[in-house]
């Protein structure tokens, strides 16, 4: 057997030296593998270092019904697991990085926490307490959540006894039917007012009240921002819950970029004025959109009036309040507005129904807002708040009962930092105290976007509510308006904004609550809606004498409350007196009035009103003509042909003392007669 060549002296043999270069080669080669596995293996150290929570859950504070978000912010390796516990005990499903928990009940208030993990180690947050308030409930899925809107207004429309909500924005009008259950239902087209639809600008607001006097309301809404493009328009309500469109007066025709409006019966004469005011420019421009005031005329048309004190103002109106704030019997006119390039709060003082005149109350801040009235603190005369939008510029005033007004500048919601353009009074608590609602605009730089709801204390301070999502929102909010919405004698709450909200009251939820009186005033001599009405109520809360006044009409700018004037009433169980004193003059006093109610007064009337009839005898020769008005004496009843000359026709007695009527032949000679009644002694 051969064997291979050996190999000179200090070489090895062929064979070895191949193994020993292929021996290099692998020791490299694992070299290079125990680098890469190191690198590897510290890249995995690293990714899978511990997690480290940088952020813990916050704790929040909301209202029953609505949602909070608990979410936590964490370093560390990948993949984190999360698991919530609530009170301790693991949450199943809650597994993500944000827990959202919606419909909120009480008994998901407490503390949560989330445990976080990887590999490398497990974190666990500090508890966060979660608050659910049961002052007030979101209503979740009421219809008004998928609007947006600016303003928004409380009326009867139906006259079913219960207030219906109208939404006044960008996409036109809103109108929610009131289901009597605390529910609304949005009202489908065709309907005169939701058909009505605008090419330019938005509806900026509404405003109820009946302006020709037969029975049913109407709604003004004002154009902002449409410029010659839009109209204002008046609705005029048949009171089945339909509209017709009012064209014949130029109340309803006539474009001012209206803002905001205010009803009242200026010159007294029992039909209803209308103030609109303009957003086109200050006081120094020729833009011919100017602040406008109408009368009423007999059979609903309206007429501009131009008293020379009036045109002597003009400004950039953005809110406006009507109400007596001298107290001298005749409606004023509160304004926020831009004159010369300066913001100011203004009165407009009715000078007796012919004039008015302008005097300032105070600069407010920059930018724009609105004007609010209330009788804040009890004395009888209506103070006012308004807002600026540019956070440092709401304002408080107290009324002195003649019309003089000291800023309040230190007490809570002059002070609050917040952006806001509206607002609306309201004893939410029934403790006899008008509380105040803020709502925060988008362009809070300052205090966040949350609302604010700051209760009276009833010394003429106030304390911000901080519970419940009515003060932690963090949504986008334009204005609002408190109306009982199911007649529970507790004010709910109807908030406008990118996503409007209504809240439910829940003073009853365990209990009865502080009682309540809500007052539904009819005029007779007076305008139909009583607008201008001031009633004072005293009663016995807490072991003191109580008087609270109001004003119907008093009204929140963009917003409008529950036409119905209510009284928390506290542990009282009933009103010792009712003073009203009608829009004309007239005064009513009821007494012992119980507690816990919805009443409906009538302005007394003791005119004489003729009433004819035919009977149900179509052959009959004679129309029998009642005098009624009247409990006794005697009323002589007249004719004319022409209302200028009269004869007398016969007499009659009240209704105590015989039968008021006559009767009267029907005539083929005369082609009209007209008839009055008169008293003519004992």
């Amino acid at each position: 057997m051969n064997r291979p060549p050996a190999a000179p002296p200090g070489q090895r043999p062929p064979h070895l030296r191949l193994d020993h270069e292929s021996d290099h080669f692998h020791r490299v080669l694992l070299a290079v593998l125990i680098l890469a596995l190191n690198l590897v293996m510290g890249l995995a150290t690293q990714a899978q270092s511990p997690p480290t929570i940088t952020r813990p859950p916050a704790g929040l504070s909301r209202s029953l019904g609505d949602r909070a978000t608990l979410n936590v912010s964490v370093t560390g390796g990948s993949p984190l697991s999360y698991q919530w516990l609530f009170d301790g005990v693991t949450l199943d499903g809650a597994t993500n990085r944000l827990l959202l928990l919606t419909n909120l009940t009480a008994a998901m208030a407490g503390s949560y926490t989330v445990i976080v993990s990887n590999s490398a180690g497990i974190a666990t947050s500090a508890p966060a307490f979660l608050d659910v308030d049961t002052t007030f409930s979101l209503v979740a899925d009421s219809p008004i959540s998928r609007f947006a809107a600016w303003g928004q207004s409380w009326g009867d429309y139906d006259d079913d006894g219960y207030v219906d909500l109208h939404l006044a924005g960008d996409l036109g009008h809103q109108l929610f039917h009131n289901q009597r259950d605390g529910t609304l239902r949005r009202v489908l087209p065709p309907h005169a007012m939701i058909n009505r639809t605008y090419t330019k600008g938005a509806v900026s607001s509404g405003h109820w009240a009946d302006f020709d006097n037969d029975g049913h309301l109407d709604l003004f809404a004002p154009v902002g921002w449409g410029g010659a493009a839009e109209r204002n328009h008046l609705f005029r309500g048949l009171g089945d819950g339909t509209f017709v469109s009012h064209t014949n007066a130029p109340v309803g025709t006539e474009a001012t970029e209206g803002a905001s409006a205010a009803w009242a019966d200026f010159n007294r004469d029992g039909l209803l004025d209308l103030f609109v005011g303009n957003l086109a420019a200050d006081s120094n421009s020729a833009k011919p959109i100017r602040n406008t005031l109408y009368l009423g005329q007999p059979g609903g048309a309206f007429v501009r009036w131009r008293p020379p004190g009036f045109e002597a103002f003009q400004g950039r109106n953005y809110g406006c309040a009507a109400g007596d704030f001298n107290a001298d019997g005749y409606p004023d006119i509160a304004l926020s507005v831009r004159l010369n390039g300066v913001l100011r709060n203004v009165i407009l003082f009715n000078q007796g129904g012919a004039d008015f005149e302008a005097i300032s109350i105070g600069v407010g801040g920059q930018n724009y807002g609105a004007i609010m009235a209330g009788d804040f603190d009890n004395d009888g005369a209506l103070d006012l708040f308004s807002t600026w939008v540019n956070g440092s510029g709401n304002r408080l005033y107290r009324n002195d009962g003649h019309g003089n007004f000291l800023q309040l500048s230190t007490v809570g919601p002059a002070m609050d930092p917040a952006r806001t353009l509206s607002g609306a009074w309201g004893d939410y608590d029934n403790d006899g105290d008008l509380d105040l609602f803020l709502p925060g605009t988008e362009e809070a730089a300052t205090g966040g976007r949350n609302d604010a709801l700051w209760r009276n204390d009833g010394d003429h301070t106030f304390t911000r509510v901080t519970a419940g999502s009515l003060g932690n929102d963090e949504i986008n909010s334009e204005s609002a308006a408190w109306g009982d919405v199911d007649n529970d004698g507790f004010l709910d709450l109807a908030v406008a904004g990118f996503n409007s909200r209504l809240y439910r009251n829940n003073g009853k939820r365990d209990g009865p609550g502080n009682s309540w009186l809500l007052l539904r005033l009819v005029g007779t001599k007076s305008n139909r809606s009583a607008i201008g009405a001031k009633v004072r109520v005293t009663a016995r809360l807490r072991g003191n004498t109580v008087l609270q006044f109001r004003e119907v009409g008093a009204g929140n700018s963009f917003g409008q409350n529950d036409p119905r004037l209510h009284f928390g009433l506290g542990d009282a169980t009933h009103v010792e007196t009712i003073q009203i004193e009608w829009p004309n003059g007239t005064q009513q006093t009821l007494t012992a009035v119980a507690a816990r109610q919805i009443l409906t007064v009538t302005e007394p009337d003791d005119r004489l009103r003729l009433q004819l009839h035919r009977g149900n005898d179509p052959s009959s020769t004679t129309l029998n003509l009642q005098v009624l008005g009247f409990t006794e004496g005697r009323a002589a009843v007249e004719t004319s042909e022409d209302f200028i000359h009269w004869t007398h026709h016969g007499e009659v007695q009240s209704e105590s003392q015989g039968n008021p009527s006559l009767q009267i032949p029907i005539s083929t000679t005369h082609s009209v007669r007209y008839f009055r009644g008169r008293r003519v002694g004992p």
